[in-house]
């Protein structure tokens, strides 16, 4: 079943966050949501749920102390905010 931030109680408290996406992608990506009935946010939260669930097993065995790597995902390192 897919989740969409319109079946999210208190959605108003969900803090908004600031990406930087080339034009082109996000009027397609808001295209093909619009087609689908859904919002771009709802597809931008399912490919980070995703994107977690993928790569946070591989994350975490290679997360320990002796190694000193971060346990912050690796999104926020390569994304541009502000």
């Amino acid at each position: 079943m897919t989740t969409s931030v319109r079946d999210v109680p208190n959605v108003e408290r969900t803090p908004r966050r600031t990406v930087r996406v080339p034009d082109e992608l996000w009027q397609a990506a808001q295209r093909v949501a619009a087609a689908r009935d859904e919002s771009v946010t709802d597809v931008v939260n399912r490919a980070l749920e995703a994107y977690v669930r993928r790569h946070a097993a591989s994350s975490s065995q290679s997360d320990s102390p002796s190694t000193g790597s971060s346990s912050a995902p690796a999104a926020d390192s390569s994304s541009s905010t502000g």
